[in-house]
């Protein structure tokens, strides 16, 4: 009887392991378009690692991160005046500062 589950359980470990997403540059973020007075946001869910430079850069107006240690959220508001270009810096910065987080770009007015 538990020779059946053991195969099983070894067939679910190898499908685990072969889905294992492959390691590589990181993901393209969607940039959506700007409506009419919006601005872009930055929005890093879960972020790990020292995001301190990319809050630095003169496209962002606004840094906020909430007050749970560690942080659970961090939105970087962008300046109205930011290019596409700018928010693609800003992106790089993210990418290569963390080690983990789930990164979106909206908007909002602004």
């Amino acid at each position: 009887m538990l020779a059946p589950l053991a195969v099983t359980l070894l067939a679910l470990a190898a499908g685990c392991a072969a889905s294992d997403p492959p390691s590589g540059p990181p993901p393209e973020h969607e940039i959506p378009s700007l409506g009419p007075d919006q601005v872009w946001v930055v929005a890093i869910s879960d972020p790990r690692g020292d995001l301190g430079d990319c809050a630095q850069d003169a496209a962002v107006a606004q840094a906020l991160m909430t007050t749970d240690e560690p942080a659970s959220h961090i939105s970087m508001v962008l300046v109205a005046e930011a290019t596409q270009a700018d928010v693609e810096r800003v992106l790089t910065c993210v990418d290569d500062a963390l080690t983990s987080g789930d990164v979106t770009v909206t908007t909002t007015p602004g």
